[in-house]
């Protein structure tokens, strides 16, 4: 009788104890698909600034002047 409640009661902990763990790995999963997400994005806006940058880089003074001057007319 005895052997049977204590065999119960292991296995409702052993269940307790895996959901728990489970819980756990579930977070840790969902917080490092955030980080990469946001490395994702944060490299798209790196490669378009730098895209830009290029861009101006290689126009004269005048050209860039110019551009500004539309720019803040808008």
């Amino acid at each position: 009788m005895w052997q049977g409640v204590s065999l119960t009661g292991l296995l409702c902990l052993l269940c307790a104890v895996v959901f728990v763990l489970a819980r756990k790995e579930g977070q840790k999963s969902e917080r490092l698909r955030q980080i990469k997400a946001e490395l994702e994005k944060t490299e798209k806006e790196r490669a378009r600034a730098d895209k830009i940058h290029v861009a101006v880089s290689n126009m004269s003074d005048a050209d860039v002047a110019e551009r500004l001057r539309n720019l803040s007319g808008k």
